[in-house]
């Protein structure tokens, strides 16, 4: 069994069949005891939500690129694969809340390495998820920057049309696009 904190709740632990300890359990925690969650679970759980985090990062930084290229068929795919990283957080969602609720409530009960290295994916998380954030945020006022100059062409070339429109209605002869010396006596 494990030796109580300070508190006097005394974080458990219960053997495996070979002796071993292989869950943890708070009796003060938020995950019941027909779900409590091994510690090598937790950490999976956070290795592989820093993995998804990593991808979106990695795609975020191609998206920045093709933003910057104007490759719009390559930029859809990458959404696209953002979408589906999105998509498996979603997917693991309820593993990750265990995780998350046992690491709240049982993480110092934890064995060193695990308790280090989910203190590591936990910075690193947070870290990629800004990096993640900002890059998003850059991007949008660079594709809304975009947006008005393709507007602002748009809107000069129909302007253009429209003076081209009113320039031929008011000038007399012949309203085709050219001149014709032959309709002139020549």
């Amino acid at each position: 069994m494990g030796t109580a904190d300070r508190r006097g709740s005394a974080p458990r632990t219960e053997r495996g069949a070979e002796g071993g300890e292989s869950k943890i359990r708070n009796p003060q925690s938020t995950i019941h005891d027909a779900e409590a969650v091994e510690p090598a679970e937790v950490l999976a759980s956070f290795e592989t939500m820093a993995e998804i985090y990593r991808t979106l990062w990695r795609l975020s930084q191609r998206q920045r690129r093709l933003i910057e290229t104007g490759e719009t068929g390559d930029l859809m795919r990458v959404l696209d694969a953002r979408q589906k990283a999105l998509d498996h957080l979603k997917a693991i969602q309820p593993r990750i809340e265990r995780a998350v609720a046992a690491w709240r409530s049982d993480g110092r009960a934890m064995p060193d390495p695990i308790r280090r290295r989910i203190r590591e994916l936990l910075d690193e998380i947070d870290r990629v998820l800004k990096q993640v954030m900002a890059a998003d945020a850059e991007d949008s006022q660079r594709l809304e920057m975009r947006r008005a100059t393709v507007a602002g062409r748009l809107s000069r070339h129909q302007q253009t049309e429209r003076a081209t429109r009113a320039y031929r209605a008011a000038s007399p002869g012949p309203r085709r696009g050219r001149l014709d010396l032959k309709d002139r006596g020549e």
